[in-house]
């Protein structure tokens, strides 16, 4: 591939595009589109999306066994070397959202609203995809890996998306529920839409996810029920809602009208301190706020 020396510094740290509008990720630095036009993914690559955000996907630039190693690797461009692979390919209908180099900067060729082309199946339409830059050899950094984590959850955040992902475990295991793509919320990869995909991108991404608190779930039936649908129809129930075991739009709509941050049920209800703070309320006021409470007998 043709040298790029210079091409990160002469580009900006905008975020992403959402819904054409750019929008900074925190703790990761992140180059779209609109600012670079060699980061544009072209219409054979994407289209309109037809369904609810509501999965992560990740994938690996190769299949090679995954092997993790310590630090940060070097700025190899790979953001643009590989959508630059992909366009070069006319009869290609290929694309991700995101890319992440080996030194974790991060690349963003598409409009979030919008689907790609990335797990060759109906669940494009219900996700994001995460390209993860992998040596031949099979090598991913520590820093491409929190970055990563860093980037989905963020994600889930922006999305209402619960923190739930594949178990470690399930690892190059094709799950069928998962390809459709409509009854799945959370974190996923292409090795469990196809067998295909082999270590696409193997399960240290997932042993980190569950390290940051998503709940992992086979999403496969153990007894009469799947795992994940088991785990949400008591909650829904104790919302109000229909228990089908999906938490999709009406779960995150009762999770927000009872209180819990982005709708995500593992972020929990935003505390009455957080909120007086948020209403610049500090701690004297919280003080008199409790006790004209408990004088009031409420």
């Amino acid at each position: 591939m043709e040298a790029l020396a210079g091409y990160e510094s002469s580009v900006p740290n905008t975020g992403c595009v959402i819904n054409g509008k750019r929008v900074r990720i925190p703790g990761v630095k992140c180059t779209n589109f609109l600012d670079d036009k060699r980061l544009r993914l072209s219409g054979k690559g994407m289209r309109t999306r037809r369904g609810r955000i509501q999965a992560v996907v990740v994938h690996t630039t190769l299949c090679s066994k995954t092997k993790v190693v310590a630090g940060a690797g070097p700025d190899r461009n790979m953001d643009y070397r590989v959508i630059k692979w992909w366009e070069s390919r006319p009869t290609h209908k290929v694309g991700v959202h995101f890319t992440i180099d080996y030194d974790g900067s991060v690349g963003n060729y598409a409009d979030l609203v919008r689907t790609t082309y990335h797990a060759g199946s109906k669940l494009n339409d219900y996700s994001i995809g995460i390209e993860v830059a992998k040596r031949k050899d099979g090598r991913i950094y520590e820093k491409q890996i929190q970055v990563f984590t860093k980037l989905a959850k963020w994600l889930c955040e922006q999305f209402s998306i619960q923190f739930q992902c594949v178990t470690p475990q399930l690892a190059n295991t094709v799950i069928p529920r998962v390809r459709n793509g409509r009854d799945v919320v959370g974190v996923f990869a292409h090795m469990h839409v196809t067998k295909n995909k082999p270590n696409d991108p193997g399960p240290q991404i997932f042993s980190a996810l569950v390290q940051k608190g998503f709940k992992p779930f086979t999403f496969m039936k153990r007894g009469s029920d799947y795992d994940d649908k088991a785990y949400w129809r008591p909650i829904q129930k104790k919302l109000g809602v229909t228990a089908n075991g999906v938490p999709g739009a009406s779960t995150v709509a009762a999770l927000k009208k009872k209180g819990y941050t982005d709708g995500v049920y593992a972020l929990g209800k935003l505390s009455t301190k957080i909120l007086l703070g948020a209403l610049g309320v500090g701690t004297a006021g919280l003080v008199y706020w409790s006790l004209k409470r408990s004088r009031s007998g409420k």
